[in-house]
C-alpha cells in the first residue's frame, strides 16, 4: 500500500487533504497522489507558482552554495538534464549528451539528439545549429544562415563587429561596422 501524509487548515477536522505520498514502489508525490517519478511534486490551485526550491542562506561565506545534479553512473549511462515542457506544445532540453561525446547542448525537444540547437563541446567549440563546431563559435542555420547584429538606437547608434588579436605581442584590431 501507499503511506499518505493529511493536513487540513483548522475548518473542519473531519476532512483533511492529502498533501504528501510515498507509494508502494517508493514514489514520493508532494500535491500529486499519482507519483509517477521518484519525486513528483504539482501545483494544481489557478493562478499559483509551482515550483522547488533550493537555496542557502547564509551571505557571509562564498562557499555556502546552493545547487541542483543531475547525475549518471557512468560513461555508459544515459543523460543528465534539466527538461522544460510547456504541456501539448514544446519541449526544449538542457544537459550533457553522454552518446555524443559528453557535448553540453540545448535543444528543442524531450532528447539531446533531436534538434540540438546549441552544443558546446569539450574543448569549448560553440555551435549553434551544428552539433559539430570546428571552430570557437560556428553558426549553420541550414537554409536561413544569418547573425544579426543591432544597435538599440541609443548611444553611438552603430553597430559592428570587431576583430583583436595580440598572437605576436603587438595589439592589433579592425573591424566591419554600419555608423
Amino acid at each position: 500500500g501507499d503511506l499518505r501524509f493529511y493536513t487540513n487548515d483548522g475548518s473542519d477536522d473531519n476532512s483533511p487533504t492529502e498533501r504528501m505520498r510515498i507509494d508502494s514502489v517508493g514514489n514520493v508525490g508532494i500535491g500529486t497522489t499519482a507519483p509517477g517519478n521518484l519525486l513528483a511534486a504539482s501545483e494544481t490551485t489557478a493562478g499559483t507558482s509551482g515550483g522547488i526550491a533550493i537555496g542557502h542562506t547564509d551571505n557571509s561565506n562564498a562557499a555556502s552554495d546552493a545547487g541542483y545534479w543531475a547525475t549518471v553512473g557512468g560513461a555508459s549511462g544515459g543523460d543528465p538534464y534539466l527538461n522544460f515542457t510547456i504541456s501539448g506544445v514544446t519541449d526544449w532540453r538542457i544537459g550533457i549528451d553522454n552518446s555524443d561525446t559528453d557535448k553540453f547542448k540545448i535543444a528543442n525537444a524531450n532528447s539531446l539528439n533531436s534538434t540540438p540547437r546549441l552544443t558546446i563541446d569539450a574543448s569549448g567549440n560553440v555551435g549553434i545549429g551544428t552539433t559539430a563546431p570546428g571552430n570557437t563559435l560556428e553558426v549553420n542555420g541550414g537554409t536561413a544562415t544569418g547573425v544579426l547584429i543591432s544597435s538599440d538606437g541609443v548611444g553611438a547608434n552603430n553597430s559592428y563587429i570587431q576583430f583583436k588579436t595580440d598572437a605576436d605581442g603587438t595589439p592589433r584590431s579592425g573591424m566591419i561596422g554600419y555608423d
